[in-house]
């Protein structure tokens, strides 16, 4: 089979005549497409793999491989078949959110790779739930065991009252991210995390309401044994752990995060009449930056992408790209590569290569294909 991630197959000849079907069959594969797509809402590794075998089954689609520390997925296909916009339509039918890297690369990628929401939403959610979390407890461990229990009504002592408040508070809260995930994953018939999580928070949670207003239906004398701690103190423990997940997972791309922001964000657009004059100057946007656009690079500036230069000199710091740590002089024909400093001499440069086609968008672009890609493993490789 071919490669989901390089889009090469090794080929293997045999003297024997092969039939039309066979033939179509075999060369499906070079005709085939790859996209890359941020996935948003992944929470272990069922979730790949409900995402691979989802995508697998679908007529058109000859590998897909998913990333869990990137949120990343790379799908190749068949565009006769079966297009970008219907994968990611597959994907979001899954639960998960799938989308096209939009933006700069520094802004679309960073910021998922970095998981500054989700480490925000989850440390947010493990403090307030803590703050409900703390009192269950105290509650429980101090006045549960009292030998004369303060009884509301017949049935209901204050204590459980109290467990009651606190426990609902967290089970609504904190809750609500678990019970949406779970609903979805079982809606598409599977099981990940979530659903455990879901369902032993809800049983404890639910036997214990149930076990109160029958104690308060009968009129017993006493509150019976409840367990309304329990979901608010695993509520607890798994949203620290999401909260420390996350930031291991930005943590291993860290140097993914850094590369990337070494790319400039705005670049100096100049227009020139026939005499090669600079008329007029504006600052963009890189993103807006297009082929063939001539831009101004002042001292102390980064190259906004790769260019030709058509007018000045200078010295170029390019250790961030080449490693090189000598300065490398660049005059009027040299290439240069965005990303890198402009030390001494304003240049006036061609854009040649931009967006996705710059040198460090294309080392970016290896990372990633490195981290998505899977192990083969020693059954399917071929001498």
């Amino acid at each position: 089979p071919a490669n989901p991630v390089s889009g090469k197959k090794r080929v293997r000849f045999a003297d024997v005549p092969l039939s039309e079907s066979e033939v179509e069959e075999f060369g499906r594969d070079f005709h085939a497409e790859s996209v890359e797509l941020a996935i948003l809402g992944m929470s272990c590794a069922s979730c790949v793999n409900l995402i691979e075998r989802t995508l697998k089954k679908k007529r058109g689609v000859n590998g897909a491989s998913v990333a869990l520390a990137t949120s990343t997925g790379r799908i190749q296909f068949d565009p006769k078949e079966i297009d970008s916009e219907e994968i990611i339509a597959a994907i979001n039918g899954l639960g998960f959110k799938a989308s096209k890297p939009t933006g700069s690369l520094q802004k679309s990628a960073t910021e998922r790779l970095t998981h500054a929401a989700q480490i925000k939403k989850w440390r947010r959610t493990f403090f307030v739930t803590l703050l409900f979390t703390l009192p269950t407890l105290f509650v429980s461990i101090l006045l549960k065991n009292h030998c004369n229990p303060t009884l509301v009504l017949n049935g209901l002592s204050l204590h459980n009252l109290f467990l009651f408040l606190l426990c609902t508070v967290v089970q609504i809260f904190t809750g609500r991210y678990f019970y949406v995930s779970a609903f979805k994953s079982l809606r598409h018939g599977a099981a990940n995390m979530d659903v455990l999580i879901a369902m032993a928070t809800t049983v404890a949670y639910t036997y214990s309401v149930i076990i109160v207003i029958h104690a308060m239906c009968v009129q017993k004398p006493l509150s019976p044994v409840t367990f309304f701690e329990t979901p608010a103190m695993l509520f607890a423990f798994v949203s620290f752990g999401r909260w420390l997940e996350h930031i291991a997972k930005s943590k291993t791309s860290a140097a993914l995060t850094k590369l990337m922001q070494l790319q400039a964000t705005e670049a100096v657009i100049v227009e020139m009449n026939s005499k090669n004059e600079i008329t007029s100057e504006r600052w963009v946007s890189v993103d807006s930056v297009e082929k063939n656009d001539t831009l101004k690079v002042i001292p102390g500036d980064k190259v906004p992408v790769d260019g030709v230069i058509i007018d000045g000199s200078s010295n170029i710091d390019e250790s961030m790209i080449t490693g090189e740590s000598m300065p490398v002089t660049k005059q009027t024909g040299s290439r240069v590569i965005g990303a890198t400093m402009n030390l001494d001499g304003m240049l006036l440069i061609q854009a040649t290569q931009v967006g996705s086609e710059t040198m460090l968008s294309q080392i970016v672009k290896l990372i990633e294909e490195a981290q998505t890609s899977k192990v083969l493993s020693v059954n399917k490789i071929y001498v």
